[in-house]
């Protein structure tokens, strides 16, 4: 039996997928902006994006449960929300700088906006559930153990 769409979760993986999605999605933007802008925007922001995917790509690998993979887990996780969150600022730059050209035409269109927006949110909030779940996992597994857990 199937489960309606609006009734299914992400699943576990979906944060890599995002990203993925998010990368491509601002490549395929980033390359409408004129060449002035290569070095100033454009390859700042791409490696930033490209710095996500790497990052939460390294942090799949990694265990929820060992100590020292956890720690390095939940540190990357943490470096992709800041780079989120600094992702959100060079799209904003974008937009309000670097969008028209002589005529006032857009060369990124204001629904490409919404959408950039809402794959970073999205991307934020799974790994924000990601982070969370990591935690409660790790906790469980080191009470069981009787482990001190962490104070995070």
């Amino acid at each position: 039996m199937s489960v309606p769409t609006d009734k299914r979760k992400p699943s576990l993986v979906q944060f890599v997928t995002t990203a993925h999605e998010l990368q491509e999605f601002t490549i395929e933007r980033l390359v409408k902006l004129p060449a002035r802008y290569k070095t100033y925007i454009y390859d700042p922001l791409a490696n930033l994006v490209n710095s996500i995917v790497e990052d939460v790509t390294k942090a799949n690998g990694l265990s929820r449960t060992e100590p020292l993979e956890y720690q390095e887990r939940r540190m990357l996780f943490k470096t992709v929300q800041a780079n989120l969150i600094t992702a959100y600022k060079y799209v904003d730059y974008v937009f309000a700088h670097c969008n028209r050209d002589k005529n006032g035409k857009p060369f990124i269109k204001e629904a490409s906006r919404l959408q950039w927006y809402h794959l970073l949110n999205t991307e934020q909030n799974l790994i924000s559930g990601i982070l969370d779940s990591d935690k409660a996992a790790y906790n469980r597994r080191h009470k069981t153990l009787g482990d001190i857990t962490p104070d995070e």
